[in-house]
């Protein structure tokens, strides 16, 4: 069975997901944004969940936004990733990075003074 490629635009057009199924003739399934950040089904499998069960649910959670998704420039290069602790990801930011936390529909999240200042942009969780 040759590999079966499901992709999602976001609502603003600004990321890119694909989920990538029965890899190299296997039954491996990697999930990526844009070719940055990437994760695999069996990675993401808890309890006794298989692989596709847990691809399943994570991508929609991704398009429910259940997952908070972080979107850093550097220059011209933009990585997306996701992450559930933006505080880390701020403390960690190279000078002239820019980091945005949003969710697959566009909505992006704000937060307190602090975080306003490390060039983010924030928006109450829904």
């Amino acid at each position: 069975m040759s590999s079966i490629i499901k992709k999602y635009i976001s609502q603003d057009n600004n990321i890119n997901f694909e989920v990538i199924y029965n890899i190299d003739n296997t039954s491996d399934t990697m999930l990526s944004f844009e070719g940055s950040w990437h994760t695999h089904g069996d990675l993401l499998s808890v309890d006794n969940q298989t692989p596709e069960e847990a691809t399943d649910i994570f991508v929609v959670d991704l398009l429910s936004d259940k997952i908070l998704i972080m979107v850093s420039y550097i220059d011209d290069k933009k990585e997306v990733s996701i992450t559930d602790d933006p505080e880390s990801e701020l403390k960690y930011k190279q000078e002239n990075e820019i980091l945005e936390f949003r969710f697959w529909s566009g909505n992006k999240i704000y937060k307190n003074q602090e975080i306003l200042t490390s060039n983010v942009q924030w928006k109450d969780f829904p």
